[in-house]
């Protein structure tokens, strides 16, 4: 579910999804810019994203109300922040009155704390995007305690801090489980994140419980 431009970029992105075999049947097309991500990439392999959100500030909360409703076999929606909160949240909220199991993916960390609270079953965030929502630092160290903090005071049963080569911290009723991540070299960790969201998703669809799938996902993640 999202949108494009009625552009060359937007051809090319319907083009590119139809080819890896994505349903694509709730692209929307406006006659805003395709949005455009751009990266630059550290000598450690460390992506710093640059977006122009373009079309994606198009995808409306009614829409995508519908395009939920258009699978009803659907068992989870997962979705982050690319396309405005205000869709975000009513694609949330809709989505647990149809039973679906929820996953937030709070990137970019453009979301507060109030509008957060309750919104999803699963919270899926980075050290830098924990620190934001909390007011406070974030590292591998604390990342435990942090865990906890941000589930109780998002008022969202089950969350997942990422933390990079070091893998990740799952808090799930406020039992946290540490999964760390294969080592690899690091040669561009673009999507990595993403990945990471798909490969949790996949796996709690299939009725994994949280530490479960945090724990393929980190592997998942590491060969991406």
């Amino acid at each position: 579910i999202g949108c494009v431009g009625r552009d060359v970029l937007g051809d090319e992105c319907e083009q590119m999804l139809a080819a890896e075999g994505v349903d694509i049947k709730c692209l929307e097309r406006t006659n805003t810019a395709t949005g455009r991500g751009v990266n630059i990439i550290d000598s450690a392999g460390i992506p710093v994203m640059i977006v122009a959100a373009g079309a994606n500030n198009d995808l409306a909360p009614q829409g995508v109300v519908s395009y939920i409703d258009s699978y009803p076999d659907a068992r989870v929606l997962l979705t982050q922040l690319e396309t405005p909160i205000s869709t975000v949240l009513s694609a949330l909220a809709h989505a647990r009155t149809r039973g679906l199991l929820t996953i937030l993916n709070a990137a970019p960390a453009t979301i507060v704390m109030d509008e957060l609270r309750g919104c999803a079953d699963v919270l899926v965030v980075n050290e830098i995007e924990a620190a934001s929502l909390l007011g406070i630092s974030v590292n591998e160290i604390n990342s435990e305690d942090r865990a906890r903090q941000l589930s109780e005071r998002a008022e969202i049963p089950n969350v997942v801090i990422t933390l990079g080569s070091k893998g990740a911290i799952a808090s799930s009723d406020s039992q946290v489980s540490t999964h760390p991540a294969p080592s690899v070299t690091a040669i561009d960790a673009s999507g990595a994140g993403d990945v990471f969201c798909a490969a949790l998703a996949a796996e709690m669809a299939e009725g994994a419980g949280l530490p479960e799938a945090c724990a393929f996902a980190v592997r998942v993640a590491a060969l991406s």
